[in-house]
């Protein structure tokens, strides 16, 4: 039973972080786009850099956070 609880908060917790980092990074994606002075190579590689993270914190979500709840 206590293994099933540490598997739940490790799920939630998992899923809150992913969460999380997501709207950080959307937000910070927004800013980067609409910001003049990020219209160079720094300013796309740092939405290289977001857009892989986004989908790094997609994968926690819909798959390891799941997995651990199940």
């Amino acid at each position: 039973m206590e293994y099933l609880d540490e598997d739940v908060i490790a799920g939630v917790s998992t899923a809150m972080v992913g969460i999380l980092g997501y709207a950080v990074s959307f937000t910070l994606l927004a800013l980067i786009l609409r910001t003049p002075a990020f219209r160079n190579a720094f300013g796309y590689l740092c939405v290289s850099r977001l857009v892989s993270h986004m989908g790094i914190y997609t994968a926690n979500v819909f798959w390891a956070a799941p997995a651990l709840l199940l």
